[in-house]
This record gives structure tokens, C-alpha cells and sequence, in this order.
């Protein structure tokens, strides 16, 4: 259904429910006396998301249930999954002779990130990117979804993933080879889909300050820029056993980012895990990184009222009059007081 998120004639309730630790189906019941309630999105985090939240009293929590955020507005009709994760840390105190206890609530990828390999992780020559994925997935019995539309990659060669490394870590090599992106939904499933250029994405909201009805709740907006973060070395390296190739490529002396009008150089390196053309291919990809890291963007700090915008959507900001295009970068939202801080990234 379409929401006007700018209407504020509604009714919002905000649910907890207790999960099985499982099967994120199965609901063993509600969280009760719910005090507040926050969830945080970042686009370039590894754990994509997280949440707080407090209760006061007894609140019949049942162990090792994991906790889902859910939003309803009755008059609309509306219910909508917003956040599914494990309790990882629950400290309770005293207040006013009560109970209140603060659930820090993480998300499947945290626990992906916490479940290291005991047994080396093996893709084969000319294995698939795809079945990979799944058989890790498998592996940690944890529940997936991919996009039909996913990416797929062939190995060239037999590539080992060593014991003691994160599943994450492995998952996020295998999908960054095929071109493709994971996150979780609200649900707690994780999700691989197509990765797209952030310049290329559609706009899903629109933020304009000086609508009247407009959703950002403050002209108090900070703005700050990436120019003394753009590099002006990028080294290429790639290890296989006891080889290495190394490449690097320099900004050009007339470039702002070079070491000639620097008076420094900025490096970042660059670890590639297959590499096939050897050392030709490496100095190929080093000057394309570095010609793809020389923009420098702005990014705006924008408080709004709530609407459920999620990391890496795409927000067209409206500001005097200009519009820019925008990267939702990190969303901090402050569910019951129906506030949100975004960090809007220009793309």
C-alpha cells in the first residue's frame, strides 16, 4: 500500500515480539511494558543494522528469544516488520523501584560475523559464486534469500577460505566477486542481491526542507565534504600461498588529490583475492580504483520525522531550491518519538 509519511493524522503502535532463536517463523510471544525502542542502519557497516531496546518492570522476556520490532498504524491497515535480531547484551538496573532492563538487539549478519570456520571453506576450480553462497548458508544453518536476478562468478581457480575466518568475512569475498550485495529484511532472513552504483539508483523518497508539509523537522542541517579523503596512491595487492604481486597506480601531479599539491601522499590498498592476469591486471585494476575514488561527495545530516527509509536507499534532497542525489548512508531512528537523524550521502 502507498503511505503518506507526511500525514500525521495516524496512530503509531510499535510491538516487540520474541522469536525462536531458529526459525524466525515461529513467535513465542510479546515483549511487554516497553519503554523505548531504537534502530540503527548503515549502509557501509558490516552488520547493516541493530537496536535498542527498554523495558520497565517485568517484561516476560523468554530466553534466548530473539526480538522483533514491529510498526502499526490500525487506522491505515498498516503492519510492517522492522527489525529482527539476537539479544547480545541485556543490563538491567533500578528505577523507581523497577526493573529496566536494555536489550541491545544484532542483527543475522552479526551473528554470521561471530561463527568462525572450524574447518577450512572450500570453493573449487570453476566453482560457482552462487552455490557457494548457499552451501555457506547451509553450513550455519541460516536462513537466505537470493534475488533471482543475483550475480553470478566462476572461480578460476580452487579458492580456500582458512579456518578462523568470519562466515561474514568468506560471504562477503564470494558476493563482492559476483557483483553483489547483502543485507537482511526485517524478518531476520539475509538477503543477496544485484549491487548497484549508488549514482545509478532510482530516487525512493524525497526530503525537501522548504515543502511545507516536508518531513525534515529542523533547517539545522550540518554539511561536510570528502576532499581530504580522496587518495592519491591506490596499491593493488594479491597473495596466493607464498606469492604476491603488488601494483600501484599515482593521481596525476595536476590532480588535487596528488602528493605535488598535497605535499603528502594518501595511499589505500587494495587486496584482491583472484587475480588471473596476473601483474598486467593488477596495474589495470589499481588505476581504475583510483580513478573511481577521485570524486569527492558531500554528505548533510538531516533530522526528520519518521519514515521507513533504509540504509542504501536512494533519496532525492531538496535543499534551497537544488536537488541532489542521495545515498541514505546511516538512518538512527527514535521509533516512539517517531524522530530519525540521516546521514544523506551524494551520489
Amino acid at each position: 500500500m502507498t503511505i503518506d509519511w507526511k500525514n500525521q493524522a495516524r496512530t503509531d503502535v510499535w510491538r516487540v515480539e520474541q522469536v525462536d532463536p531458529v526459525n524466525p517463523d515461529i513467535v513465542r510471544g510479546e515483549l511487554t511494558n516497553l519503554v523505548s525502542a531504537s534502530v540503527t542502519w548503515g549502509y557501509y557497516t558490516d552488520t547493516r543494522g541493530s537496536a535498542s531496546i527498554v523495558t520497565l518492570g517485568d517484561d516476560n522476556y523468554i530466553k534466548h528469544s530473539q526480538l522483533r520490532i514491529i510498526h502499526e498504524i490500525p487506522e491505515w491497515g498498516y503492519s510492517h516488520e522492522l527489525f529482527t535480531g539476537y539479544v547480545t547484551n541485556a543490563p538491567n538496573n533500578t528505577r523507581q523501584g523497577m526493573k529496566k532492563t536494555t536489550y541491545t538487539v544484532s542483527s543475522p549478519l552479526y551473528a554470521l560475523d561471530k561463527d568462525l570456520q572450524a574447518g577450512p571453506f572450500v570453493v573449487g576450480e570453476n566453482g560457482m559464486a552462487i552455490n557457494a553462497i548457499k552451501a555457506l548458508f547451509d553450513i550455519c544453518g541460516r536462513e537466505y534469500s537470493i534475488d533471482p536476478h543475483s550475480h553470478d562468478y566462476k572461480f578460476s581457480s580452487t579458492k580456500i577460505y582458512p579456518v578462523g575466518d568470519s562466515y561474514l568475512k568468506t560471504l562477503f569475498d564470494i558476493t563482492g566477486l559476483a557483483g553483489d550485495r547483502i543485507s537482511i529484511d526485517g524478518h531476520g532472513i539475509v538477503t543477496v542481491f544485484p549491487y548497484t552504483e549508488p549514482s545509478m539508483l532510482v530516487p525512493q523518497w524525497i526530503l525537501d526542507i522548504e515543502a511545507p508539509d516536508s518531513l525534515v523537522i529542523s533547517e539545522d542541517i550540518s554539511e561536510s565534504s570528502t576532499e581530504f579523503d580522496v587518495p592519491g596512491r591506490i596499491i593493488v595487492s594479491h597473495k596466493d600461498g607464498d606469492n604476491e604481486i603488488v601494483a600501484f597506480a599515482d593521481a596525476d601531479s595536476t590532480m588535487d588529490s596528488s602528493s605535488k599539491k598535497r605535499g603528502y601522499m594518501l595511499s589505500e590498498i587494495k587486496d584482491v583475492t583472484d587475480l588471473t592476469g596476473g601483474r598486467h591486471q593488477a596495474h589495470a585494476l589499481a588505476a581504475q580504483y583510483l580513478g573511481e575514488e577521485q570524486a569527492s561527495y558531500r554528505e548533510w545530516q538531516v533530522p526528520s520525522l519518521y519514515f521507513p527509509v533504509r540504509e542504501g536507499d536512494c533519496v532525492e534532497f531538496i535543499k534551497n531550491g537544488v536537488s541532489h542525489h542521495a545515498l541514505a548512508k546511516t538512518v538512527d531512528c527514535d521509533l516512539m518519538d517517531g524522530t530519525m537523524k540521516l546521514t544523506l550521502k551524494e551520489v
